[in-house]
């Protein structure tokens, strides 16, 4: 029983990596103007790459990482470490922050104790990120 869990961990994480629902509106929109035809064969083709990736990966992929002397362990915790980035990165969404933000900030209103200046300014550079 404890395999079957094993599996269904490794394939929702595969399947939230490879995110095929993300990758069918560009794949429409990029053949929008193709027929039919060219379509199916731009479909069938970058299926088979992605699927002889995924596969080649399995196979070759412990003696690449022992090739580069990295542990599994450590490019788990590497790995854990990215998609908990993806998912904080698709939980806050695109911040519009830019450094033109900070730069902006006319600096010569501000005194040493005119707290009524700073703090509402540091409150939208913290609002707008």
């Amino acid at each position: 029983m404890g395999d079957i869990t094993l599996y269904i961990k490794v394939f929702i994480t595969l399947l939230m990596l490879v995110n095929p629902l993300e990758g069918m509106p560009v794949f429409l929109s990029a053949t929008s103007s193709a027929d039919p035809q060219l379509r199916r064969r731009i479909l069938k083709i970058t299926s088979i790459s992605v699927v002889a990736i995924l596969l080649l990966s399995i196979i070759l992929g412990k003696l690449i990482l022992q090739l580069f002397g990295i542990s599994t362990e450590a490019f788990q915790i590497g790995g854990g470490a990215i998609l908990f980035l993806i998912a904080v990165k698709m939980t806050l969404g695109p911040s519009g922050f830019s450094m033109e933000d900070i730069t902006d900030f006319d600096y010569s209103k501000v005194g040493i104790l005119k707290t009524e200046e700073i703090f509402p300014r540091i409150f939208e550079f913290y609002c707008a990120a």
